[in-house]
């Protein structure tokens, strides 16, 4: 029987450590964030790169809400407040949706959620 410290010499370890405090190492807990950007800014350019314009992130919206007869007042919200938060709303409405909490209709969910987040529409432009 071999011992321990040939089996551990003869044994290859991976790059990947759980804790190191060198920043060349990748590790599994690592302290250290290398991407300077925040989700919100990834999401910007993930919509601009697919060009997408605020007609179809509103369509989109009112798509997945199965309330195209209020596309005006999706693209008015659209052209108000910033889109991370509409789809971040979206994305809460639909994830209510599936899991059965939603007593009225998705768009008077999605509504109360701006509403909630003081976010209002100026119907005047």
């Amino acid at each position: 029987m071999e011992s321990i410290d040939k089996l551990l010499k003869n044994h290859k370890v991976n790059n990947l450590t759980v804790n190191s405090n060198s920043k060349d190492i990748p590790t599994v807990n690592s302290s250290t964030v290398y991407s300077s950007k925040t989700f919100e800014d990834k999401l910007d350019e993930l919509i601009e790169s697919e060009d997408t314009t605020k007609e179809g992130l509103a369509k989109y919206i009112a798509e997945k809400l199965d309330d195209t007869k209020s596309l005006t007042l999706h693209i008015l919200l659209v052209k108000e407040h910033k889109s991370q938060k509409l789809l971040e709303a979206l994305n809460f409405t639909l994830d209510a949706w599936r899991n059965h909490k939603i007593r009225t209709s998705k768009p008077i969910y999605y509504i109360a959620i701006l509403r909630r987040w003081k976010m209002k529409v100026n119907f005047r432009t």
